[in-house]
Order: C-alpha cells, then structure tokens, then sequence
C-alpha cells in the first residue's frame, strides 16, 4: 500500500524500525498473542514508538497474499495460552 502511493521508508529507516520492534519482542514486560501486528512509527522530539497493536487476522494484506494463512493467524492471534 506504502509503494502505491509512494510513501516508502529508507534502509535506514528500516533498520531503525526494526532494532525498535526487536526491542519491545525483547522486553519480557511487554505481552503478546503469538500472532500480532505491532505499528511503529516516529513521534516528532520524541522518538520511536508502539502507535497500536492489532490481531494478525485483521490485516486486509494477509488475505490477499495467502488466504490459506489466515486461518492459521486467526487461531494464533486468539491463543493467550502461551503470550509471548
């Protein structure tokens, strides 16, 4: 959706994205389903940030791409048995 419209993060900005996310999978205070979308992105003077997290089913993308998946990432996204 990004590339359709033209708005597409930097390597770098990748990156730093990504050390940010492997942050927060790393704190042990910060639970999860074991499937889940996390939105990250940058507040202005402030930082990285968690702007939401949402069930991994809900995300329109995955339908598209692999609609066997779904199933899958619906019963993961529901499983608080074991949050990670």
């Amino acid at each position: 959706m990004q590339r359709d419209r033209e708005f597409v993060a930097t390597d770098v900005e990748l990156a730093a994205a990504a050390s940010f996310v492997s942050t927060i999978l790393a704190d042990d205070r910060i639970q999860l389903p074991r499937a889940a979308v996390v939105d990250v992105g940058v507040i202005a003077r402030r930082g990285w940030a968690v702007v939401e997290q949402n069930a991994a089913w809900g995300v329109w993308n995955l339908w598209l791409r692999s609609p066997a998946g779904v199933g899958g990432a619906t019963l993961c996204s529901n499983d608080y048995s074991k949050i990670r």
